[in-house]
């Protein structure tokens, strides 16, 4: 299987020309199954000047049958797995080629995305084919008629590669001439100042030579051609630039250059000769005001509101920052009120930042301290963030004992209403039951929850019922016997004071016997009440 997947696979998807850093993007819906190249062709670059591109390729895991890119290999089924070992061939001196990872796999139902990025400073000219190499692991599935169904042969490692053409233009750059002739000045000489080898051509031109008398009056242009085929480069590249030169019969028109820096003032003309410019004037006149000579066409703009280099534009090229205004004076800009300017100084009643989160409070900025007050004053998206939590307690009948059940956090140092630090109520619904409250002695109510009914001795079963219990301790069965033969409730309480038990029984003469089997080991109170609602209670010990 290897031998198939040794061909030019078309893996990689160009999404066009991305400047700087590369922002990958999926065109993938407008490809084959398998992807494939949307532009084979690079941004132009310039020899020797810095050169910077990139393109975007997909990585697909689509099923699709082989014969589309080797018909050899019809009727077998593929998915590419993943994508690595990346090298790069017939560059360009100067120029490096990388990819924003080192191996791409896609993800099952999707795409993956990339990027192989190109740089550097190129010193050849002429057409690259950049070969792309890596290596490709991919599984088959040899009988599915084309689909990816039977059995599944993955192999790893197969060698692939992509051309992408990468022209690099010659520099057509050079020196000699200047703006202006006489058809009486000399002849002057060509000279190439980038890439040499190309040819002169244009009015007055002979070789590598400009003859102002041959040229003629008028505004001619020189123009310089050059093709150059170097190092890998499989086919020349062709660049040209011009200059234009105005030749005049006798005489010309100056310009007073009252700022003396090289620019005339349009308003103030005089004529001359093709002997040169009087002191004092030049042959252009495209100074916008020439009394100051920091002001001309080739003045650098400043920020200062005024056109330095006479474009017609005030500050134009210059970076506009923006600038939030700070309402509250606290130093920090509401995003919603904004200004733009050159200027690296805010306007007054402006501040770079713009993230005050109120900015008609002083107080309440990025730079202020939280505060236990409900409100955001650090502007951090939280309220009363990094402060101290206190747990508080819900006292539901204001008794002053809290639900050990029901609490809430809160950074204030007081507990909020209807809220209290403890938590020792047992019943948070009875203002008469908690800690600090009296115990009724034998009516069942644990009142002070201390986790038991307060039980008196002197009214145990033998002196209020005459009846005795047995045996003490019981791990299976307590027999109840005496000569209460009216009917009563009987009722178990575990030492917590929690109801285990409960039963009306008629008679105890011939002996009651309560199943203790299920209880776990421990303290039990027995408590019967008879019908005219006398209490007896009894200790008893259940063992296992």
């Amino acid at each position: 299987m290897k031998k198939f997947y040794l061909f030019s696979f078309l893996l990689f998807l160009y999404c066009g020309n991305l400047s700087a850093q590369c922002t990958p993007v999926d065109c993938s819906a407008n490809l084959p199954a398998y992807g494939g190249i949307c532009d084979t062709l690079l941004a132009t670059g310039l020899v020797n000047s810095p050169y910077s591109d990139s393109e975007s390729f997909v990585i697909t895991d689509n099923c699709f049958d082989a014969g589309l890119l080797d018909p050899t290999q019809s009727g077998i089924g593929v998915v590419i797995t993943n994508v690595y070992t990346f090298s790069f061939t017939n560059l360009p001196n100067g120029i490096n080629v990388a990819t924003d990872d080192s191996s791409y796999a896609p993800p099952t139902g999707s795409y993956t995305v990339g990027c192989i990025g190109v740089s550097g400073t190129p010193t050849e000219a002429g057409v690259f084919p950049a070969t792309v190499n890596f290596l490709a692991d991919v599984t088959a599935y040899p009988f599915g008629g084309g689909n990816c169904g039977g059995i599944a042969v993955p192999t790893a490692g197969n060698a692939a590669f992509y051309s992408l053409t990468l022209a690099i233009l010659p520099n057509p750059s050079f020196a000699g001439l200047n703006p202006t002739y006489c058809q009486t000045d000399p002849v002057v000489t060509l000279t190439p100042t980038g890439t040499t080898g190309g040819v002169f051509t244009g009015p007055g031109v002979t070789g590598s030579t400009f003859n102002p008398g041959t040229a003629g009056v008028g505004t001619h242009m020189v123009t310089y051609t050059v093709s150059a085929q170097q190092g890998a480069a499989i086919a020349p590249t062709m660049n040209s630039s011009s200059f234009s030169v105005t030749v005049t019969s006798g005489s010309n028109t100056y310009y007073a250059d009252t700022d003396n820096d090289g620019y005339g003032d349009p308003n103030a003309v005089l004529s001359g000769n093709c002997a040169g410019a009087p002191a004092g004037y030049v042959a252009n006149n495209t100074d916008c005001d020439d009394n100051n000579n920091m002001i001309n066409p080739g003045a650098n703009e400043m920020c200062d509101g005024i056109d330095n280099n006479c474009s017609g534009t005030i500050d134009d090229g210059l970076t506009q920052i923006t600038y939030f205004i700070d309402s509250d004076n606290d130093g920090y800009g509401s995003p919603t009120g904004t200004t733009m300017t050159c200027s690296t100084t805010a306007p007054a009643g402006y501040v770079t930042s713009s993230d005050d989160c109120d900015d008609n409070n002083n107080t309440i900025n990025p730079g202020a301290n939280e505060m236990c007050d409900g409100i955001d004053n650090n502007c951090n998206g939280s309220i009363d963030d990094g402060l101290a939590q206190n747990t508080y307690y819900e006292d539901g009948d204001s008794d002053g004992y809290g639900n050990p059940d029901v609490s809430i956090m809160d950074c204030a140092a007081a507990a909020p209403t209807g809220y209290t630090t403890d938590n020792t109520d047992c019943d948070d619904n009875n203002n008469t039951i908690n800690p600090g409250a009296t115990e009724i002695v034998n009516n069942g109510v644990d009142e002070d929850c201390d986790g038991q009914d307060l039980m008196s001795s002197t009214i145990d079963l033998a002196s209020v019922f005459g009846l005795s219990i047995y045996p003490n301790p019981a791990s299976s069965f307590l027999t109840v016997s005496g000569d209460l033969n009216a009917e009563s409730l009987l009722e178990v309480y575990d030492i917590h004071g929690k109801k285990v038990f409960g039963q009306v029984v008629a008679s105890f003469s011939a002996g009651y016997r309560l199943d203790v089997s299920n209880m776990g080991a421990g303290l039990y109170i027995l408590k019967i009440t008879d019908h005219n609602d006398q209490v007896g209670t009894q200790k008893f010990n259940v063992i296992q």
